[in-house]
């Protein structure tokens, strides 16, 4: 039978292995102190998860949502079938080429 710093060890890795049923016998054939003692060292609140909030997704403004058909646009007019942009072409100059071009349509 190990002793009983083998057998934290021992427990605390079935734990963090997710073997929790393993663990529990170990820990019952080991005696309920061990058990208290090892349950403490594991249950660490500071290790917790915090519960997450659901996070509200913004409305895309119509600008945007013309900025992104328009940048869309224009990248396929100024990729090459390889996937490089054609000369003198990146994606700022796409960027600021869609800006021009929603700015005059929504005038």
């Amino acid at each position: 039978m190990p002793d009983g710093q083998e057998a934290l060890a021992l427990i605390g890795a079935a734990f963090m292995a997710g073997l929790k049923a393993q663990a529990t016998k170990e820990a019952k054939a080991l005696g309920k102190e061990l058990a208290k003692e090892t349950a403490a060292q594991i249950r660490d609140p500071k290790r917790r998860r915090k519960a997450q909030k659901k996070a509200v997704r913004k409305a895309v403004s119509p600008y945007h949502r013309d900025l992104g058909v328009v940048m869309k646009r224009l990248r396929r007019q100024h990729i090459k079938k390889n996937g490089e942009w054609k000369s003198g072409w990146d994606a700022t100059r796409v960027l600021s080429a869609a800006h021009k071009i929603v700015k005059k349509k929504r005038k």
